[in-house]
This record gives C-alpha cells, structure tokens and sequence, in this order.
C-alpha cells in the first residue's frame, strides 16, 4: 500500500541541503545542478497540536498533508524523497529592477526581498516524496 505523503520538514532540509552548500560561494552568480535522497523510516504518531509526525531513532520529522492521517497511526511508515534542483545561486540583488547605467538597483532598506550578500537560489526545484507502510509499531508496555 502506498501512501502519497507530503512531509514539510523534509522539503526544508532538501531546500536547506541546496541553499547551505550555497553559502560558501563566493559574491556574485554561480550556476549549479544538483540533487539528492533521503529516505525516513519510523513511526505515524498524532501530536498534542492535532497534527502527524514520523517518530524515529533520530528524531520526529512533523508531516504537512492534506489529509486525515489517522488511520496510519501505530504504522511504520517509510518515506523516500528525492530531489533535483537547477538554477543560478546569486548574492545580487533580486527582482529584476535596474538603476541609472543599467546597473542592478539595490534594495530598500525596509524590503524583505534579498539584497546583495544574501544567497538567494532561481531556478526550478523538484521534489518527490512518498510514503509506504511497511507494519506495525511495537506497542509501549
């Protein structure tokens, strides 16, 4: 049985994993491909805040789905992700604007758009994630 699951601290750390390698570069554009896997494998549990999460060894990973889980809690549960990114990692200013000359315009002091020295990631980013209940959980005595 296979279970379409969508896990947003997954897809944060894929995005995190593409950005922090990111980091080191130095100002300016740099064109990168990459990709990767990860693959998490533990228990479905219902938090206190009404939501999923996959408890393991390692952790608890909090699942972001569009629908009710409950009938997997108690299951162990695997998810493999995968992902690939293209695209241009750059550290100028962001969002197409030009001052006088041509010349990238800086951004205002008070935007939230990212400026010069801030990493910024434009390209596409695909992500695959599933879910597939291998048995049950042990239950706590």
């Amino acid at each position: 049985m296979r279970l379409r699951v969508l896990a947003s601290i997954m897809l944060s750390a894929f995005l995190w994993a593409a950005l922090s390698a990111s980091a080191a570069a130095q100002a300016g554009t740099e064109k990168r491909m990459t990709g990767g896997s990860k693959s998490v494998t533990g228990c479905v549990v219902k938090l206190d805040s009404g939501g999923y999460a996959i408890k393991t060894d390692e952790g608890t990973y909090q699942l972001n789905a569009d629908r009710d889980l409950n009938n997997f809690v108690g299951k162990r549960l695997q998810v493999d992700g995968t992902w690939t990114s293209s695209g241009t990692i750059t550290t100028a200013p962001v969002g197409g604007a030009t001052a006088a000359g041509g010349e990238p315009a800086a951004a205002p002091a008070t935007s939230n758009a990212p400026g010069a020295g801030t990493p910024a990631f434009v390209g596409e980013l695909n992500l695959k994630v599933t879910g597939t209940v291998v048995g049950d959980c042990a239950q706590p005595k």
